[in-house]
């Protein structure tokens, strides 16, 4: 999970690298599901358990089990996801979070498309 500075705080990037051995592309569903735990701002709790984010109809409120504090967060749908093909980092999803910040994220699920070099 990285940060990219062209957007201003608070939307965070995420971003996947990964090493392709016999596959040539991967790409993901228009819609899809995956895990992520935050970190509150206020106080630094993390959530006790990753919360389950369906792309791109999502947009949640959440409170901070410790001091309480509320969450916003969404997904910038302008800037969905695109096929990786193994040349460095690539932009996974655009979260606009207030309140609290992605650490970790789990990117297991169906939705994950491979192919090899004859597009199969």
């Amino acid at each position: 999970l990285t940060l990219s500075l062209p957007y201003p705080m608070p939307f965070f990037q995420l971003r996947v690298r990964a090493e392709l051995t016999g596959i040539s592309r991967i790409t993901i569903a228009p819609s899809f599901s995956f895990h992520v735990s935050f970190k509150c701002l206020n106080c630094g709790e993390l959530t006790p358990k990753p919360i389950v984010l369906h792309f791109p109809e999502e947009e949640i409120q959440f409170r901070c089990k410790l001091c309480r504090r509320e969450t916003d967060m969404r997904f910038v749908v302008a800037d969905s996801p695109v096929a990786y093909t193994g040349d460095g980092w690539e932009k996974f999803c655009v979260m606009e979070c207030r309140g609290a910040e992605p650490t970790t994220w789990n990117p297991s699920g169906e939705e994950w498309l491979a192919e090899n070099a004859n597009g199969k």
